[in-house]
């Protein structure tokens, strides 16, 4: 079995990755500005609680996509590389 690799998809997974970075780091928890939307103190103190997590939490969040952006532009750089490796042992 041949093993076929696109580069056209892993560009595009890549840009894909720089998008949804961009919009996780744009994002913000204004969760206070709809407490009184909530209805509830409990529904409030959730939703306060998800916000605090949010926080904590996002910037691991961007960085693990960060390393999955990484580890698909080394692949397609290897891939490029092993192939141009096997066409010149091929054509020499």
């Amino acid at each position: 079995m041949d093993l076929k690799v696109d580069y056209d998809l892993l560009d595009s997974i890549g840009a894909t990755m720089r998008g949804l970075m961009s919009e996780v780091n744009g994002m913000s928890a204004n969760v206070d500005q709809y407490t009184d939307a909530y209805g509830s103190g409990p529904v409030a103190g959730a939703m306060g609680g998800f916000a605090n997590n949010w926080g904590k939490h996002k910037s691991q969040l961007v960085s693990n996509m960060q390393n999955l952006h990484d580890m698909v532009g080394k692949s397609k750089t290897t891939f490029q590389q092993s192939d141009e490796k096997l066409k010149n042992e091929l054509t020499s």
